[in-house]
């Protein structure tokens, strides 16, 4: 009956140094699949960090183009309005000097009337 009592003892032990060894294992597997998954998560959280700061600086970049590009328009359409202006002015005195041409024919027929007569 000792021997017996011996021998379930010893089973017990080895039985408790198996469950304890099956414990650890997984313990160490789950410790390894935390820690990966971490990792993972770490690393999907710094890729996305990392686009959003792409984004952002893409985003003002545009910005300053779009800035750069309505200074230029701004430019532009105030060099349109000075052309506009000049060329008003080109027209007006056009206008008058075809005015003085045709006042000087006008005068010069008159003169050449006057004389013949």
């Amino acid at each position: 009956s000792s021997d017996l009592l011996a021998m379930d003892n010893t089973q017990d032990l080895e039985m408790k140094h198996i469950m304890d060894e099956v414990k650890a294992q997984y313990q160490a597997m789950a410790d390894k699949a935390r820690q990966e998954t971490e990792q993972w998560y770490k690393s999907k959280l710094d890729d996305m960090a990392n686009q959003s700061k792409r984004h952002n600086d893409d985003m003002k970049n545009v910005k300053n183009d779009i800035l750069d590009l309505n200074r230029q328009m701004q430019r532009t359409n105030g060099d349109i309005d000075s052309l506009r202006i000049q060329r008003t002015n080109l027209e007006n005195a056009i206008g008058m000097a075809e005015d003085q041409g045709e006042q000087a024919v006008k005068n010069t027929k008159k003169k050449i009337q006057d004389r013949k007569s």
